[in-house]
Order: C-alpha cells, then structure tokens, then sequence
C-alpha cells in the first residue's frame, strides 16, 4: 500500500551517486552524511556539550523513535526548566515554524537551537533556506526518497564542527558494516511485516540507529544525481501543494511568508469526517492517507494543533490521485 512515506520504487542510479556534491552545491552547505537524522540529532547534540541530565524541549506529537533517540544525550520534555538547555524545533511535513518567535525565547534564556528538518530539506522561511538556521539541523533522506535509510548534519558552528570532526572519519568507518547491515535488514522486513521476527529486527535497527555515524552504501542507489534532479522533485512537490491549496483555501495551513517544499500537505476538518475521508481513500485507491495533528500556528511555543487529514508527495502520489483525494475530501 502507498502511504505518505517512500519505500516502493525502483533504484535512480546503479552506480555512485553523485547526491551529497549536488545538494552541496544547491544549498551552498556541506553536508555531512548520517545513519539517519536521528543519529545526525544525537551527535549534534553531544558536540554540543548536552548531557543526559539537560534537558531538551520538544513540541508535542513528535515521533517516538526521535525522542527515543534524543533521550540518549538529554532529557525531551514539553516544559522548560531551569534544567533546559536547547529547543528542538520541527518544522512539520515542510512547513517552517515561525522562526524569529522561537528564535527571540531561545535567545532569552540561552538555549540552543536544534534545527530538525527531517521534512523541510529544501524550504524556505522569508527569502532564506530552513537549513541556514539554528545550531546545527538534522535532514532525513528517506523522508524525500526511496532510500530507507540516510541522513545529513548541516553545522553552523565551528565549535560543532570541530567536535565531529575530530572523529567522524574514524567512526564513519567503524560503523559502514553495522549501518548496510540495517539497511538490509529493514528492507528485507518490509518485505514481510507479519512475522513477529522481522517486527522485533526493525524495533532492533531503530534502537541502535542513532548510534550509527556511516550512511548505508545502498541508499546512494535511491538519490537524485544531480541539481537538476533535486528541484525537478521540489518543483513537483511545490505544484501539488499549489493544486491542494488552490482546492481548499481555508483548510490549508497559510504559507504567504514562505517557500513550502512539502513532505506531506495537511488538509483540516471534522474529525469525524476526516477519518471517514481517510477510510474511503484506502477503499478506492489504495492509498493511506492518515489523520494526524498538524500545528496550524505553525510556533511551537504557541501551537494551534488540528486534525488533518494528510496527503503524499513523493514519487509515487501522482496528480491523478491526489485530483481524486480532494474530490473525496469535497464528498463530507
């Protein structure tokens, strides 16, 4: 089954990918590559100098493998203290947060910025790139391609930068076994998600993943090669979200002050009749499309938390589908 997530498609390139030299040059950024964005947070953060007794803010309804994974350098939490030490800040399916209201508290109490975009590798905030802001940030391959696995750490700080540095290399190759080993365990997984053995590898994999330093030898397979390749995708992604917006002006979060390269489109509503939408789409196309909490506010010190019913933009979701996705959605 289709799902907002890209797992089903065949490999881009056979060969060495030429993706982290083209994005690189796209976003004028090194990029470094990771295991995941999890593994890119928790190295981030120890760089950083936080410890397991600090503590890290977080918006509500984040992912628990990615709290799981910061609780290995320091302590999530929803309510800051005097123990609070950085903000992790999320911008949802694409959409960056309101920077510069996050910006302005963290700053008053002294806390570093941990830019998670996990779903916003190439939006843009006001003229400038997401990926061009906070501490450090986080990117998650998997969420954009059919790669599985893979991840990037953009720092801003020399300081950060040194403290990888200093090991990267070392743990980048005592790790590559251990992360293609992952990789070919989650694919095969994937594959047959009914057997109580292939659950308990993939909890396994996601457990120790944030560990992982190297990025997997096959996910070079699933990556466009060149720039050209990289916005032919957002472009792609820009227009479905242009098309859904266009269809539902008052239920699609406002964007006038930014560059949207979604991961997914929210779509509020009732919930009620969002999950029977939701249910319908499964029916008679194939397709998940869940409903899930989409922070309208888009400021995650002051969110604004709906129920949305979520829509797709890799590969996969063609503009056919999402056409008939909105015509159900218009069905309520």
């Amino acid at each position: 089954m289709v799902t907002i997530y890209p797992t089903c498609a065949v490999e881009m390139n056979r060969k060495n990918s030429h993706f982290f030299e083209a994005l690189s040059e796209l976003t004028r950024l090194r990029i470094i590559p990771f295991s995941s964005a999890r593994g890119a947070l928790v190295y981030g953060l120890r760089a950083l100098g936080v410890e397991r007794m600090d503590e890290i803010l977080v918006p509500p309804f984040l992912a628990h493998c990615v709290t799981s994974a910061l609780g290995r350098t320091a302590f999530p939490t929803m309510t800051p203290s005097r123990r609070t030490r950085a903000i992790l800040v999320f911008h949802q399916f694409g959409y960056p947060q309101r920077i510069e209201h996050i910006e302005k508290v963290a700053f008053e109490n002294e806390w570093f910025i941990v830019n998670d975009c996990a779903h916003a590798m190439l939006s843009g905030y006001r003229g400038k790139m997401v990926l061009n802001w906070g501490d450090f940030a986080a990117l998650s391959f998997s969420k954009f391609y059919p790669c599985n696995l893979g991840g990037g750490l953009v720092v801003r700080s020399s300081k950060i930068q040194k403290s990888i540095e200093d090991n990267f290399e070392e743990l980048k190759t005592k790790h590559a076994k251990l992360a293609n080993r992952a990789y070919e365990i989650l694919l095969r997984a994937r594959e047959n998600l009914s057997e109580i053995q292939e659950q308990f590898e993939i909890d396994a994999v996601y457990g120790y993943l944030p560990e992982l330093v190297a990025c997997p030898s096959q996910v070079l397979a699933f990556l466009p090669d060149t720039i050209q390749e990289i916005q032919q995708d957002a472009n792609r992604r820009r227009d479905l979200f242009k098309f859904v917006q266009a269809c539902f002006p008052d239920r699609v979060p406002d964007a006038t002050d930014c560059d949207v390269v979604p991961f997914a489109i929210p779509v509020a509503g009732e919930a009620s009749q969002l999950e029977w939408a939701s249910l319908e789409i499964k029916k008679r196309l194939g397709i998940e499309a869940p409903v899930l909490h989409f922070d309208f506010s888009r400021n995650m010190l002051r969110p604004d938390y709906r129920k949305s019913l979520v829509i797709g933009c890799h590969g996969e979701w063609t503009e056919e589908w999402v056409t008939a996705i909105c015509e159900i959605l218009n069905e309520e």
